[in-house]
């Protein structure tokens, strides 16, 4: 009984830890299109690759990692890898920010007015 416990757990074990890592593949999305050069990286791991120009990518992931895809100019997206998750297609958002006010306070720009007045003046205008 003790050798057949015994057996059954290092069974488990073993099958847990092959269960363990995977290939994540998907495509990354901007909602139209698929993206080039979106990085991709297991976060906490130094496990990290880039999209094809078909936006296509393929990554050793275990069950708990977060992976997080980012871009210039869009919005970062973190995911977290569930046991069944194999695939994902994320579609990466714009990041827009908006000022709350622009003032300008003086300018350097002359009418043809006061270019006329100067010309008088300075013909070298």
């Amino acid at each position: 009984m003790k050798k057949n416990l015994v057996t059954m757990v290092f069974s488990a074990m073993a099958f847990w830890g092959l269960a363990q890592e995977r290939t994540l593949k998907g495509k990354v999305y901007d909602g139209k299109t698929t993206m080039e050069n979106v990085a991709v990286q297991v976060l906490e791991k130094d496990v990290s690759t880039f999209t094809d120009s078909n936006g296509n990518y393929q990554i050793l992931v275990e069950t708990g990692d977060r992976v997080q895809y980012t871009f210039t100019g869009m919005r970062t997206v973190t995911i977290r890898i569930e046991d069944v998750t194999r695939i994902l297609n994320p579609v990466m958002i714009p990041d827009i920010e908006e000022l709350d006010e622009v003032e300008v306070a003086a300018s350097k720009r002359r009418s043809q007015k006061d270019l006329e007045e100067d010309y008088i003046i300075n013909k070298n205008i």
